[in-house]
């Protein structure tokens, strides 16, 4: 790990094909020799070597562990590569559905939509990203709306910056960094301030669903709070947002409580057959 963070590839590579000589079937090693690909495709801009041995090895990984939500964020970098934009958008919302406060997954279901041409949904992505608190995310996500203009027009990509240091983590997200340590899951815990002697708010810790849906109505009152009438299928739900100012939503600009009959992809956490809370929402 240590090798590849400081770029020495070729030590790495040594040092994981020495391992996966020991023991092929370790989910470890053959994570990080994907990580040593995507490291070394990132650090020289040219295609991933092995790419077809880098997603089968992802694939054996995600089914070790199902919840590594970094295994399906390189998988789906991987399958656009290699021309997959559908199976890369399934892999990038497996992602963005497993951490979905992570900004980097949701800028690279940006990019995968500039490159299957899906011009207006790629537009709200960045759109929403341009005004992150992470400067490098805004930066990027400014500098892809100007290159799809530019690409649009012209049918040449411009010269842009990547949008995350990646000399800090694996793939450039946070997620990494505390990947390799053990696959655990950990509930979320909501940052706020709490009177003395009452215990901090813990986010909902039941599993995390995902639909697409009919948003049929939407309740801001009171506001910041929201419930979602959506139906699916011959359900209907409703879902609620403690803050609707606060939750991830792609495909628009902002949270809009005057929505109605919109086709969504909602990721959610169930609290009995027809509730359950709102923890992203990608609007069509």
């Amino acid at each position: 790990w240590d090798r590849i963070q400081n770029k020495d590839f070729d030590a790495a590579a040594q040092e994981l094909s020495s391992a996966a000589e020991l023991n092929p079937h370790d989910a470890w090693v053959r994570y990080y020799l994907s990580v040593l690909k995507y490291r070394m495709a990132e650090s020289t801009g040219q295609s991933t070597q092995g790419l077809a041995n880098m997603m089968q090895d992802l694939k054996a990984v995600i089914d070790w562990y199902p919840e590594f939500g970094e295994a399906y964020n390189m998988l789906a970098m991987a399958r656009v590569e290699g021309g997959g934009i559908n199976s890369a958008l399934e892999s990038i919302r497996a992602a963005i559905q497993l951490s979905p406060r992570n900004e980097q997954y949701v800028y690279n279901l940006g990019e995968i939509y500039v490159s299957g041409k899906k011009w207006e949904a790629a537009r709200g992505v960045f759109e929403k990203l341009k005004t992150s608190s992470n400067p490098q995310i805004a930066s990027a996500a400014r500098a892809q709306l100007q290159e799809m203009q530019f690409k649009q027009k012209y049918g040449i990509p411009m010269q842009r910056p990547k949008p995350a240091d990646a000399d800090s983590n694996p793939a450039g997200t946070r997620e990494s960094a505390a990947a390799h340590e053990t696959p655990a899951s950990k509930p979320e815990t909501v940052e706020s301030e709490t009177p003395a002697g009452k215990a901090p708010a813990t986010a909902p810790t039941g599993a995390i669903q995902f639909i697409k849906a009919k948003l049929v109505s939407v309740d801001c009152s009171p506001a910041p709070a929201a419930v979602l009438t959506v139906v699916a299928g011959t359900r209907t739900l409703k879902l609620h947002t403690s803050d609707y100012k606060s939750l991830t939503v792609v495909g628009a600009d902002a949270f809009s409580c005057s929505w109605e009959n919109r086709d969504v992809a909602i990721n959610y956490r169930a609290s009995g057959k027809t509730g359950g809370d709102l923890v992203s929402l990608e609007v069509h």
